[in-house]
């Protein structure tokens, strides 16, 4: 089963990054393929985690999260803002997290994608 959600998940991992290029200024986007995105009610965004993998421990993804700033926001802007989308939805961590910059025309741009789960 949770196989399968990673698979769904990164099928919309390659959505995001195919239709959020157009993004301007400083956003967030989620994105889910399993219906609603939370039951549990939002969490706190200091208390979301943020992984570069899947770390070993059981979840439920909850969707795919993208975050970006523009060049004349701060990058670090993308990242407060990931978290706070995650929480929103219920995530305790985003994990598989990527980093992409300078992407699109807009230089100094950051965009951060990664799947909001919740821990079992």
């Amino acid at each position: 089963m949770r196989r399968k959600r990673l698979q769904s998940a990164g099928l919309c991992l390659a959505i995001a990054f195919s239709t959020v290029g157009c993004i301007t200024s400083t956003e967030a986007i989620v994105r889910t393929d399993d219906g609603p995105l939370s039951q549990a009610g939002a969490t706190n965004p200091a208390g979301v985690e943020v992984y570069a993998m899947t770390p070993p421990r059981a979840f439920d993804v909850l969707g795919t999260v993208v975050a970006a700033a523009d060049g004349q926001d701060d990058p670090s802007d993308a990242m407060e803002l990931l978290k706070e989308t995650a929480a929103q939805v219920g995530a305790h961590a985003v994990i598989e997290t990527r980093l992409e910059g300078e992407y699109g025309n807009t230089e100094g741009a950051v965009k951060l994608t990664g799947i909001a789960v919740r821990w079992r």
